[in-house]
């Protein structure tokens, strides 16, 4: 399954296009009416042609490239090592729980993606109860969820980041029947004063 689904955010849209016909497939049985090609000319082309993109996929992973970035004037720089700095964030743990958990709590009558419920409500909440192997959108609303307890205000823009690319955020839960949004992080406590602000733009996709 593709995880970067526009119909976690946009669902009637993408509802209504995905009852139409592909244009690769519009375009196969156009030219099979025409008599340009049968469709075991058109099959064997398909084919080929996946194996190509196949074996330039294995080129590009088996692919190493050479480092040219620290040449020329920027010979007296060195590569940074792997150590890793800790800081000090100041905010207790049981806090940080209490938001990661409320980072991914919404109502219970709302019609969630099946997708979204399993990897990332549910996922989430159980990393959250066991603490530990975090991933980097936990860290993030973590972040920005503590952010919002302590009364700052917090505004993401651009296309279709309340979803997040390649499907990491879901800052933003969007019901499957109705496309009301809901945003958790915007309701952690009754009497919040911090909001998250999702500057949401249309994901475009060519189907």
């Amino acid at each position: 399954m593709d995880l970067d689904d526009p119909t976690f955010t946009q669902p009637t849209m993408y509802n209504i296009i995905n009852q139409r016909k592909s244009i690769p497939d519009m375009f196969s049985e156009q030219v099979i009416t025409d008599g340009i090609c049968n469709k075991e000319v058109l099959d064997k082309e398909v084919a080929e042609w996946n194996k190509e993109l196949s074996n330039n996929l294995d080129m590009v992973e088996k692919h190493v490239p050479k480092a040219f970035h620290l040449q020329s004037d920027w010979s007296i720089c060195q590569q940074a090592g792997d150590v890793v700095t800790t800081w000090d964030t100041g905010v207790a743990l049981d806090t940080l729980k209490f938001v990661g958990a409320k980072s991914v709590s919404v109502p219970s009558d709302m019609n969630v993606h099946p997708t979204i419920q399993k990897t990332h409500l549910d996922r989430r909440l159980q990393k959250i109860q066991d603490g530990g192997d975090l991933d980097w959108a936990t860290a993030e609303a973590l972040a920005i969820g503590s952010l919002l307890y302590q009364g700052f205000n917090v505004r993401i823009s651009g296309q279709d980041v309340g979803r997040g690319t390649f499907s990491h955020r879901h800052g933003m839960i969007v019901d499957q029947k109705t496309d009301s949004v809901y945003i958790p992080l915007n309701h952690v406590t009754d009497n919040q004063t911090g909001f998250l602000e999702v500057g949401e733009k249309l994901l475009q996709k060519i189907k």
